[in-house]
């Protein structure tokens, strides 16, 4: 039986500036109405 897909949302801070990843799969906006990478693993 093949594991369910996990969704990750992450932002990294970068010179205290929030940055997306660029290898992310996707974007989706967290609770506070953020950008934030979305990584399938």
């Amino acid at each position: 039986m093949p594991a369910p897909h996990i969704l990750l949302a992450s932002q990294f801070l970068v010179d205290a500036k929030p940055t997306l990843d660029s290898k992310a799969q996707g974007t989706a906006r967290n609770e506070k109405n953020e950008k934030v990478s979305l990584i399938a693993v």
